[in-house]
């Protein structure tokens, strides 16, 4: 991922590298994914413009991902009435923080395993009443008292559509998302230095990010590019009730400058990814009861960059401690 940088002007044109620079164009980096291969043995040299899942198809894989979802789940169970903690320490604990997170990360994406926790993720929304498009809906007619028609609004996130789609393009997605970052200064989006980042424009890094009024070294910059590449891959809003079982949100201080902010299933899952990528998971590896012991005691430390994980790690209580680790290992993180 960060082996070169290039300067374009036209981020549109992602494969486009050979520009003249500027010190006020956009910053990309760019790298060969490999091929992927998809659930029916479709490879992306056969382009999925070729040969697209159908409908029906995706059905299919998504049955499939439950119930191995829910197999694991019951053994779980199985292994807690035996008296063995189903989230114990396998293997041996060690200090990684590797330099380039998104390598990781994306090593991590290219899993099948991981992929089909993403395909088991979109289970409940795809088996929903939710509308298949997005467009405008009638509303009954006595909801509004003064006779006038009332409308509702439904965005894409909340249509099955969109969730069919984020399965079938998955593979397009992850090697979108790998080819190149964008580096742009903060005052260019609008944003403060200490926001760090977005996920705008493929992921984007503030060439200023800054964190306790300190610039971020390549590390900490890797550490939220990572971050932001999540977020383009992929998205928890129709996960919210089950990943906020994992949380404590009273434990979020009163004077949090953003107190909904880690309420937000999104960023949640994306912090659960940086202590994967913290401790180098570059495939469907299980995260034990002493990988966040471990964390907890040395995450902030190692990394130098606290971008709301002392809040984070405040909401995992003892109590909340057994789901927020069935929800790190069941889902695409």
């Amino acid at each position: 991922m960060n082996e070169e940088h290039f300067q374009i002007k036209n981020m549109g044109d992602a494969e486009d590298v050979n520009r003249d620079s500027s010190d006020n164009q956009e910053i990309v980096h760019s790298s060969d994914p490999e091929v992927v291969i998809n659930p029916l043995g479709i490879s992306d040299s056969e382009s999925s413009a070729e040969r697209r899942l159908t409908d029906g198809e995706i059905d299919h894989l998504v049955d499939n991902a439950e119930r191995k979802m829910k197999d694991k789940a019951e053994l779980a169970k199985i292994k807690r009435k035996m008296g063995v903690d189903p989230y114990e320490c396998m293997t041996e604990i060690r200090d990684v923080n590797p330099e380039d997170w998104s390598t990781v990360l994306f090593d991590r994406l290219k899993d099948p395993a991981v992929k089909e926790k993403f395909i088991a993720s979109k289970a409940e929304v795809l088996k929903s009443d939710n509308p298949y498009d997005d467009g405008v809906e009638d509303q009954p007619e006595d909801i509004e008292a003064n006779g006038l028609p009332k409308f509702k609004f439904i965005k894409e996130h909340d249509t099955k559509k969109y969730h069919y789609d984020a399965i079938r393009n998955y593979d397009d997605t992850v090697k979108r998302a790998s080819r190149y970052t964008t580096y742009v200064n903060a005052l260019e989006v609008m944003k403060g230095p200490e926001a760090l980042g977005t996920a705008k424009e493929n992921g984007t890094v503030f060439i200023d990010a800054e964190s306790d009024g300190k610039p971020l070294n390549s590390r900490q910059k890797s550490i939220i590019e990572s971050h932001e590449k999540g977020h383009v891959v992929r998205t928890f809003n129709v996960n919210v009730r089950d990943i906020s079982k994992g949380f404590d949100f009273d434990k979020i201080p009163r004077d949090a400058k953003r107190p909904s902010y880690l309420r937000n299933p999104d960023e949640l899952v994306e912090r659960m990814s940086q202590l994967k990528n913290y401790f180098g998971f570059r495939s469907d590896q299980s995260f034990s009861r002493g990988h966040l012991k471990y964390a907890r005691d040395h995450y902030l430390k190692d990394t130098g960059l606290d971008n709301n994980m002392t809040e984070f790690f405040g909401t995992i209580t003892p109590e909340k401690e057994d789901e927020f680790l069935r929800i790190i290992n069941q889902y695409p993180i």
